[in-house]
């Protein structure tokens, strides 16, 4: 497939190495897509420094900070939709985070994969592409269920304010969201409360091709704050990427039973350098409420003082010489 016809887009903010490993598996094992990175307006020197090199050869765009929303989550749901509205008509996409790896070749069955789940039924909203995080092996894996015909897993929804419907990582097409007149909302919750009016639940690939690397360093409300800075110590934070998928390995991935093999992202990938021990953590906080309630208060009384950087309004363009040729 053409990279005219299907597009990554990566939402970076502060993770230069982070950001710098997604795009080279992304450069090594799917270079026929056409890659989008939009960032935060990150002020880490060495993210800067990254995604000026980056702009020579991808379309950069850095959005600068303006008026707040409040979001822990900054400009992402704001960028998506900027995304979104730049993209052509019928178009297939893929959303990444600077904290995401491709970990094999994309191949045109996956492509084809995901097309037929969107053509077989028109309220097929969003599609999740990465490996599943295995700490939720418990609680998620009784809700999940593998159509043969399809070749996608759905997951049963439980409760209202269940997120069944939509995942900030996902893919989609253009088509199919401005039929509904979908628009992303400016949190997950509310993105599954709005995405479950016009769609069903949220599918996921039977061989997934990107996984999410585990126990990155998290910003939240862009802010660096002491708390986060504490829970990048007690997690181990750092970059611990994903070894690719060997032949041998795509080959059991796609000959697997997938009724009984569900893709968890420890059973099939590993890291080198080792990530910590025990399921993949994905977060300094995830286990640990009482220092996310901390940095809530923190963020609070920071906020007295000078407001978080959460809303974009202006923005910055870096063409490369690829589009403006193209143009």
């Amino acid at each position: 497939m053409a990279g005219a016809d299907y597009s990554f887009i990566i939402f970076s903010f502060n993770r230069g190495v982070h950001l710098q490993n997604c795009v080279s598996s992304i450069e090594r094992h799917a270079p026929q897509v056409d890659l989008h990175i939009i960032d935060d307006d990150s002020d880490d020197p060495q993210t800067v420094d990254i995604l000026d090199r980056l702009s020579k050869r991808h379309r950069v765009k850095v959005v600068r900070a303006g008026k707040p929303t409040g979001s822990k989550v900054g400009g992402l749901y704001v960028n998506m939709q900027s995304a979104l509205d730049s993209l052509p008509d019928n178009h297939l996409f893929s959303l990444f985070q600077d904290d995401m790896q491709m970990v094999r070749d994309l191949e045109d069955q996956d492509i084809e994969a995901m097309h037929s789940y969107f053509d077989d039924d028109e309220r097929n909203g969003f599609l999740a592409h990465v490996f599943m995080r295995g700490y939720r092996r418990q609680s998620l894996g009784p809700l999940l269920r593998y159509d043969s015909k399809t070749r996608i897993y759905t997951r049963k929804s439980t409760k209202p304010s269940g997120t069944s419907h939509f995942a900030a990582i996902h893919t989609s097409r253009t088509d199919r969201l401005r039929n509904v007149g979908y628009r992303y909302a400016d949190s997950e919750k509310l993105n599954n409360a709005r995405a479950s009016e016009f769609f069903a639940a949220m599918g996921a690939l039977r061989d997934p091709f990107a996984s999410c690397l585990p126990a990155v360093p998290v910003y939240r409300y862009g802010m660096n704050t002491w708390c986060q800075r504490l829970a990048v110590r007690l997690s181990h934070a750092g970059l611990y990427p994903i070894v690719p998928l060997s032949v041998e390995a795509i080959a059991a991935l796609r000959e697997r039973d997938p009724t009984t093999a569900l893709p968890w992202s420890e059973d099939f990938l590993v890291t080198d350098p080792p990530a910590p021990a025990g399921p993949w953590t994905y977060s300094g906080f995830q286990g640990r409420r009482w220092l996310k309630n901390f940095n809530r208060v923190e963020v609070e009384l920071r906020g007295l003082f000078k407001n978080p950087r959460a809303h974009y309004n202006r923005s910055k363009e870096h063409p490369s010489k690829v589009h403006e040729d193209a143009g």
